[in-house]
């Protein structure tokens, strides 16, 4: 019998599943579907809200969390804890003008997502080092563009041990 589903994200396993109910199975199976805006919008109920913590948006979606002003900074720090599994983030244009922080405390809310696969960071005037963008185990694609007084050196890519393209320019 043909089975018209897609198999688990690669992410789970038998001891993963185990651990949660059948409610909790099935509302994150089709969380997997959803885009990160239309799953905040569908945590209704704590089982909702909790499957959405365990949630893995697929990597093939089409969809980058972006930070670029104050409003999109408080979504992303939203979701950071309400979709910690995110794994495309783009951090854009950001400038003085998003929020009262510093570069440096504004960028901590991305260590949060521990499963990031895909980060751009363009234009985004940041003058100096920042540990945490190079701080993501299961990193696959790095694109950094238009940020000429970011300062790296090559030892800090040792923190992306699985990434597959760099793009610097």
């Amino acid at each position: 019998m043909h089975s018209s589903t897609p198999p688990p994200p690669e992410s789970w396993n038998d001891k993963h599943l185990k651990d949660l109910s059948t409610d909790e199975v099935a509302i994150i199976f089709v969380f997997g579907f959803l885009s990160p805006y239309d799953i905040m919008h569908a945590r209704v109920c704590t089982t909702w809200r909790d499957a959405a913590k365990k949630t893995v948006v697929p990597p093939s979606y089409e969809f980058y969390s972006k930070i670029y002003n104050v409003r999109s900074y408080n979504a992303v720090r939203a979701m950071s804890t309400a979709l910690p599994n995110l794994d495309q983030l783009m951090i854009s244009r950001l400038t003085d003008r998003v929020g009262y922080q510093s570069h440096h405390a504004r960028l901590d809310i991305i260590s949060s997502f521990r499963k990031l696969r895909v980060l751009y960071v363009v234009d985004a005037h940041l003058t100096g080092r920042y540990p945490v963008l190079f701080n993501f185990p299961l990193l696959k694609r790095l694109r950094i563009r238009c940020c000429r007084h970011l300062k790296f050196d090559l030892d800090m890519l040792l923190g992306f041990p699985l990434l597959e393209v760099l793009n610097v320019g």
